[in-house]
């Protein structure tokens, strides 16, 4: 599975840009989301049907709705679509963008497996993050209705220094999560004060 962070921002503050380098590595991401300022961001979260969100069980009574908030993502059309474009295509499809609307892209977990329900679903994944200067509006199929129970009006754009609290609280009022959505925030936002380097420097410190 390859997931999607889609960070919103408005085309012509994009623009405003200071770095004229287009390199799609996490490092140029994080200094780009720097200049332009975090608070000029919107992250986008889809509400989507699934059958987990039915109260069939004792286990799921406190859900108080049957959608969950999630980031958009799929599976691989084929054996050599990379994991990046993966993500970017679901975005497209899921979100209603085309691919110009995409302004940069940077991967945040890259092919690992996880294990999910206790080892009952074991899953390769990885993670992006993307920078989109369109206004979410998820497209209608052909034959009527949303692909892939998409719930357009309880589709969401919260500004990126809010959105860990945004979902909390939702999962708090008994909204189902994605545990992929909350996770690609706290590694954005670990990567934003230091990542990696910051973690190798205080194990340096205090480990022999």
């Amino acid at each position: 599975a390859a997931k999607c962070l889609v960070l919103y921002v408005r085309e012509s503050t994009w623009k405003l840009q200071l770095s004229v380098d287009s390199s799609n590595d996490l490092p140029t991401f994080l200094r780009r989301l720097r200049e332009i300022g975090l608070s000029n961001f919107q992250v986008f979260f889809l509400a989507a049907d699934r059958p987990c969100t039915y109260p069939e069980s004792p286990d799921l009574e406190g859900l108080t709705e049957n959608f969950q908030l999630e980031i958009p993502g799929g599976v691989a059309d084929a054996a050599d679509e990379s994991a990046i474009a993966t993500g970017l295509r679901e975005t497209c499809e899921e979100y209603g963008c085309a691919a110009s609307d995409v302004a940069m892209t940077a991967p945040l977990v890259t092919d690992v497996y996880a294990a999910n329900d206790a080892g009952g679903q074991v899953e390769f994944y990885s993670t992006c993050a993307a920078v989109v200067t369109k206004r979410p509006e998820p497209p209608k199929r052909k034959g009527g209705g949303y692909r892939e129970g998409i719930i357009p009006e309880k589709c969401v754009l919260v500004p990126l220094l809010k959105a860990e609290e945004f979902l909390m609280e939702q999962g708090r009022q008994g909204i189902l999560l994605e545990w992929l959505a909350l996770a690609s925030l706290y590694q954005l936002g670990f990567e934003l004060l230091g990542g990696r380097k910051s973690l190798e420097q205080i194990r340096k410190r205090i480990l022999p």
